[in-house]
């Protein structure tokens, strides 16, 4: 079910992990969706300036080569939404949690309810 809601979704799918690389793509492969993902951005990609720092996302976004009104950051962390939206990103916060912050575009329960938000 993850993985053909990750399918579903247009465009470039990019995972933005604090994690090292090494374990990021270990655990992409053990949960059989490594394939669905066109680059993995880890730590060590990001110079060392993890989420939710902003130099860390600047550098995402030069090495991807795109501009952010293009981004959606699917993400758990407010911190990490809140520096996506002042770029200018769209946010979306998975979270249990019935209220948003305003700088949250949408809110889910989970990934597999990007089908349901029309974006899958």
């Amino acid at each position: 079910m993850l993985r053909h809601t990750l399918q579903q979704l247009p465009g470039r799918k990019v995972v933005f992990t604090n994690a090292p690389m090494t374990y990021a793509k270990r655990v992409l492969k053990l949960l059989a969706i490594d394939d669905v993902f066109d680059q993995v951005f880890s730590v060590e990609s990001s110079g060392f300036h993890p989420k939710p720092a902003l130099r860390g996302f600047q550098h995402l976004l030069q090495t991807l080569n795109v501009r952010p009104g293009r981004c959606i950051l699917v993400e758990d962390t407010l911190s990490a939404l809140m520096t996506a939206k002042r770029l200018g990103m769209k946010t979306i916060w998975v979270s249990p949690k019935p209220k948003r912050p305003s700088y949250v575009d949408i809110r889910i329960s989970s990934v597999l309810e990007l089908r349901q938000q029309g974006l899958a």
